[in-house]
């Protein structure tokens, strides 16, 4: 356990069943302190993506196609009712275990196990970028809105995973993460699953 990583307050058997019931200890015989929390429910496979380079503020967005190619690891999603959507399940797990809203969770760096969400696993490595200073929780434009149709036409373009939560989505576009409501991601999901990428 790394040093800025502090205990969690639950146990493996104290999460609700929805959850431990998706968890099982490799290796059994090690504990749950020092075994991986293995996650057993839904999984985004790894995979490489097309990550485009800033644009200066002073000229049109995305106007040159310069970026890199960038490897996300696998990640194990788990719903969460707070957010109204899947995030990674290491996530979920750490705001169960320590008793937090999921929104309070600090960026964490994840075990090198892939499937592993225990909160004893990784790193903290800070405080969530956007979220800390919301005071009150964000009015969400209506669908339809001038806001709604922006963000939808832009996550269009740049076309990021639609397997990933929108927070990842919203750095990807380069977009506020207010921005990408759960009704614009929604919209962009049900667009992406009717639009397939062209295979070259």
């Amino acid at each position: 356990m790394s040093k800025l990583m502090r205990p969690p307050a639950k146990s493996l058997t104290e999460l609700p069943p929805r959850l431990r019931n998706k968890i099982v200890l490799e290796p059994e015989t090690a504990g749950e302190t020092h075994a991986c929390w293995l996650w057993t429910g839904s999984f985004v496979a790894p995979r490489q993506r097309f990550k485009h380079y800033p644009v200066p503020d002073d000229r049109e967005r995305f106007t040159e196609n310069v970026g890199s190619i960038v490897n996300d690891r696998g990640t194990p999603n788990a719903w969460s009712k707070e957010m109204g959507y899947a995030v990674p399940a290491n996530r979920v797990i750490y705001a169960e275990c320590h008793g937090i809203p999921i929104r309070d969770v600090p960026r964490l760096e994840r075990c090198r196990n892939e499937r592993c969400v225990s909160p004893w696993h990784g790193r903290v490595l800070g405080a969530v970028p956007n979220r800390r200073a919301i005071p009150e929780p964000i009015v969400e434009p209506q669908p339809g809105g001038p806001s709604f149709e922006r963000t939808l036409a832009i996550l269009k373009h740049v076309r990021p995973y639609a397997g990933m939560t929108p927070e990842s989505a919203a750095v990807d576009a380069e977009l506020k993460p207010e921005d990408v409501t759960p009704e614009v991601w929604r919209a962009y999901q049900a667009w992406d699953a009717e639009q397939p990428p062209d295979e070259d």
